[in-house]
Order: C-alpha cells, then structure tokens, then sequence
C-alpha cells in the first residue's frame, strides 16, 4: 500500500470511525458519499480538537506533547513523519473519538440541539427526519402505545412500538402485546406477544389513544 494512501488513512482514523457510527446508527438515510467524506473530515477534526484541549491538562501535558504540525504530506516525506509520538496522537484521537461518538449518538436520539432551538423559540421545525420517525423516536409516552389500521387488509393491530425501520417506500414495525380487530366491526381476531408489520406508507395510518383502555374494541 502507497504510505501517504496508510499516513492519510491513519489521520483521518478517528473521523472514520465517528462517521461510521453516525452513518450506521444516527442516520435513517444513508449518507452520499460527499456527505460521508464531510463528516469525517468534521468529526475528525472535533476528535483531534478534543484530543488536543486532554493534552492541554497539566497532568497530561508532562506526559506527553500534542503536535500534528511537523506531518508532511509529499510521499518522500511521509514515513519519517509516522514517528511514535504522531501514531499516538493518532490513537488518543481515534480513543476520544470512540468517547464522544455515543455522545453524538444521543444527541442525535433525543434530539437535544432541536429542542434546545425551540425552547430558545427560533425555530419550530423539528429536524430532517420525516414526522414518523420524529414520533417513533420520542420517549413521549403518549406515542408507545399505538394503534395501526392496516388498509390493504382491512385489520387494525394495537401493541407498544418495540422497533421501528424507515425503508424507501416501506414502513417496518414491531409490535409488542399485539391485539388484531376488523377495522370495520371493532371484533377482535386474535392476540398475539408480538408482530412484525411491514406496509405500503400509503397504506397504514397510526392513531396515538395513549392508554391502553381505549383501543378499539374495547
């Protein structure tokens, strides 16, 4: 392998990772490749920066020194510059990174710079995700208990949201403590611990009654 391709691979180490998480796990899309190569460039650069402001502590700083500055890019030069001190850099960074991408994670799943922009009043837009998984991912409890009418079968399926997916042109529920009815009759059909549901956006609607004392039927 060209040793500037393994220098830049292990730079941008940390901000892979970061984004990978991200991708996998934050994210209901998959990101574009420009995207992709955005974010590791940005979250590698806050992991070098959180990296940076750990070795600014006294205690830390005796120890070692953090210095990325000396790094040259030309290939003739880039195997001098992967000396130990650089590598670990490199490591602490990629170790940091490893720390703060569950906190991204969790910013991301409860939506705190969002809210934190409507409790300031600037914005009442909720993010980028589309409104069914704004509400699936709330820990609101009015929305974990719901009612799915099914209208390619004519069912409607009460349960709490155990897991939820958004597919292109698929929604995907799981479905816990799960009580079938004809939509049309109110009878209930059958019972069951749990189901999985995978519909047409077009075809299902999702009613919230918020207790389970008011599921049709009943």
């Amino acid at each position: 392998m060209n040793t500037l391709v393994l220098t830049l691979a292990l730079i941008f180490l940390p901000g892979i990772i970061w984004a990978r998480l991200d991708a996998r796990y934050a994210r209901q899309a998959k990101p574009s490749q420009s995207e992709l190569i955005i974010n590791v460039f940005v979250f590698g650069l806050v992991a070098y920066l959180a990296t940076y402001l750990v070795y600014m502590i006294p205690a830390v700083s005796r120890l070692a020194s953090f210095d990325l500055t000396t790094d040259a890019f030309g290939t003739a030069q880039v195997r001098p510059t992967l000396r130990q001190s650089a590598v670990d850099e490199i490591l602490a960074a990629t170790a940091i990174a490893l720390l703060l991408a569950p906190l991204w994670l969790a910013v991301q799943r409860y939506k705190l710079v969002v809210r934190t922009l409507q409790w300031l009043k600037v914005t009442k837009r909720y993010g980028d995700e589309d409104v069914w998984d704004y509400l699936l991912s709330s820990d609101d409890p009015r929305v974990q208990y719901v009612n799915v009418r099914d209208e390619q079968t004519g069912q409607t399926f009460t349960g709490y949201v155990e897991q939820f997916s958004e597919e292109p042109g698929l929604r995907e529920l799981v479905l816990s403590k799960v009580k079938g009815y004809n939509t049309r009759t109110g009878e209930g059909e059958f019972e069951v611990e749990r189901i999985y549901l995978a519909r047409d956006p077009k075809g299902i609607t999702l009613e919230f009654p918020a207790r389970p004392e008011h599921v049709i039927g009943k």
